[in-house]
């Protein structure tokens, strides 16, 4: 279970952060039960923790169960103020639900892959399954 829920996690980062025009190099699932989404130019702040805001929300949404966020996310997410928090964890869950079928094919797609590893998951023309 514990792989299920780093790949739903790990997939609502970079939808949402491709959802907000940021490019995701990869995605991967440790076999230690941690992963880590690549995105190696930042947006603005109050995209950025939504972003971080995605991954736990992700598990939340397929799951049904509160996910503790990383230290790395959290720290993420209090980057802004606690007004812009809220609204960043807002636009995280709204862009989840509506590209639901997008974390979904990319998390099976982490799952599926032998070395838990998705490489540019999103091409320069792709256009979200949900749309």
């Amino acid at each position: 279970m514990r792989q299920q829920h780093v790949a739903y996690h790990e997939a609502g980062h970079a939808v949402v952060a491709h959802a907000l025009g940021l490019r995701v190099e990869w995605i991967e699932r440790n076999e230690g039960g941690s992963g880590e989404c690549r995105i190696p130019v930042p947006g603005p702040v109050v995209d950025e923790a939504a972003v971080y805001a995605a991954g736990a929300m992700a598990v939340w949404l397929k799951f049904n169960i509160q996910a503790h966020p990383s230290p790395n996310d959290l720290q993420g997410v209090r980057r802004v103020s606690p007004e812009h928090q809220v609204k960043a964890i807002d636009r995280a869950e709204q862009i989840l639900r509506d590209r639901w079928a997008d974390v979904e094919a990319l998390a099976i797609r982490l799952l599926n892959d032998p070395d838990g590893f998705v490489p540019i998951p999103f091409a320069p023309d792709y256009k979200s399954v949900a749309h």
